[in-house]
């Protein structure tokens, strides 16, 4: 769980900083048959003592190919688009929809504690998106790097001294 929180948060710098002028499809198939090696033996230790229903393989299909190919497409789309900082955001929305998906499709119940994570997903995620306010007090353009931002606010505040 850690490192996959880890690349999470690191998986759009990396696009950003390394891969922004590569075409997405090469670092998409890298990471999917890296991926795939590390995952197969694991896999062949546990296969299955009968062949899955068509429906199952159907759902892997799906999930391979939407939700992660993709997904993943769309990551790359983003960084491109609004900057890692921001793009890196919709992992936190994840959850909210999932938690939506559940209530609406499969009657799931959410308690109290999920609508306060709702609500903090959320909050969270519109704190991260919004502009930046400079040393002037007027919004500034929103940057696709906080870094960027924050030397820029620097550099005005050094200015009105």
């Amino acid at each position: 769980m850690l490192l996959a929180t880890i690349g999470y948060a690191i998986g759009p710098l990396i696009i950003q900083r390394y891969l922004s002028a590569l075409d997405a499809i090469g670092p998409l198939a890298a990471s999917l048959l890296v991926a795939g090696v590390i995952l197969l033996p694991p896999a062949l230790m546990t296969l299955p003592q009968h062949v899955p229903t068509a429906v199952a393989l159907s759902s892997i299909a799906v999930l391979g190919v939407v939700c992660t190919a993709l997904a993943m497409l769309l990551m790359f789309y983003l960084v491109s688009h609004a900057g890692a900082s921001r793009a890196s955001v919709i992992t936190y929305i994840n959850p909210a929809v999932a938690t939506t998906l559940g209530v609406l499709l499969l009657h799931e119940h959410l308690g109290v504690s999920g609508f306060t994570a709702f609500g903090l997903i959320l909050l969270g995620s519109w704190l991260a998106t919004r502009g930046t306010v400079t040393a002037h007090g007027d919004e500034s353009r929103v940057s696709t790097d906080g870094l960027q931002s924050a030397v820029e606010t620097t550099e005005c505040a050094g200015k009105h001294q």
